[in-house]
């Protein structure tokens, strides 16, 4: 299910702040929830603001702020990997980066990375970024043992938990520590016929593959991720948001999504990719003149796009026949113009 690729080192790290002119690392948690919320692609923004203060005096900035309800996650810009990746892709990554760990309330560090804890994950996912954030008994953490070691849930029923999640097309965020009590987050995104789960470490791919669930040795590595383990359940979008990286639908279905935005004069705003079985329906209405572009396998252009509608309104219309991946680009002519935006995938 995850398709990204990414890590903790240069450039996706370009960023953070840095400690004696060193850039720090995002952390293994930042990378395993960036990765996940790529893959869904919820919002193009968050729903909180973030201030907090790192205790490094040394950190530059020290004062850390974002306000997630301001910025936009550029999705389109946000390849699976940064190998080969142009400097506006390692930007718009790295930075994103940066804003989930701001949001996670890390504080950032060289050496071990930055950690964050499973109740910092669970606030940020639920309350900065909006995810199913109506009931705590939807999404929740679950311990796979308590302090001393005593089981709470057996193997066959840790085992089946991970698997509902992944048949629920949720890959499923785990933290766990080794046999010295370090801690390491990652992803379980899927599973074989052979009863193995497919990992994604957040190593810019390094180790990805399959692997015991109850023993989560990467390859080439003496470390066990099984101690102190834990998972998140439910881990997911508001009900009613399909993601628009989901398996297309069959043809004779459709799901829609709606965006809304404002988009200054001369600015561009990207959404997608969105992956239809037999083609999508694109609505503009608004104020102002934006203008609405759709094109086929990469971002639309001024120059290169196969929908234009060409009105001298905001309110445009672009449909697509074709199966494929579509981008949609909204960009603002004279003036700023509010919009909102009805996408019928079919």
């Amino acid at each position: 299910m995850i398709q990204s690729q990414w890590g903790q080192g240069a450039p996706y790290n370009r960023a953070t702040p840095t400690l004696n002119g060193e850039p720090t690392y995002p952390g293994c948690t930042t990378l395993a929830l960036a990765q996940l919320l790529n893959y869904y692609r919820y919002r193009d923004h968050g729903v909180k603001e973030v201030v907090y203060a790192q205790d490094n005096d040394s950190l530059q900035p020290n004062q850390t702020e974002v306000d997630l309800t301001a910025v936009r996650f550029d999705w389109a810009n946000m390849p699976n990997s940064l190998d080969g990746a142009s400097n506006r892709e390692k930007d718009t990554v790295a930075t994103f980066l940066y804003w989930v760990g701001v949001a996670l309330n890390v504080q950032f560090d060289l050496g071990d990375g930055s950690p964050a804890s499973g109740k910092q994950l669970e606030n940020a996912v639920r309350y900065a970024f909006g995810y199913n954030n109506i009931s705590r008994r939807k999404m929740y953490v679950a311990l796979r043992a308590t302090g001393d070691g005593f089981k709470l849930y057996s193997d066959a029923e840790w085992y089946q938990m991970v698997i509902d999640e992944l048949d629920q097309g949720r890959p499923v965020l785990h933290m766990a520590r080794n046999q010295n009590g370090d801690g390491h987050a990652f992803l379980i995104d899927g599973y074989n016929a052979g009863g193995l789960v497919h990992v994604n470490w957040g190593w810019a791919g390094h180790a990805n593959g399959y692997y015991d669930l109850f023993h989560l040795q990467p390859r080439g590595s003496e470390s066990v991720w099984n101690e102190e383990a834990m998972i998140y359940i439910g881990l997911e979008p508001e009900a009613g948001f399909a993601a628009a990286m989901a398996p297309p639908v069959e043809p004779g279905d459709s799901t829609a999504i709606t965006e809304r935005g404002t988009v200054a004069a001369g600015e561009w705003l990207y959404y997608g990719p969105f992956t239809t079985a037999a083609g999508l329906e694109v609505t503009m209405a608004g104020d102002g003149d934006a203008d609405l572009y759709v094109r086929r396998e990469t971002r639309p252009t001024s120059e290169d796009f196969d929908c234009r509608p060409y009105e001298e309104t905001s309110n445009e219309h672009c449909g697509m026949d074709a199966a494929g991946t579509y981008y949609i680009g909204v960009n603002g002519y004279e003036t700023s113009s509010n919009f909102t935006l009805q996408i019928v995938i079919r």
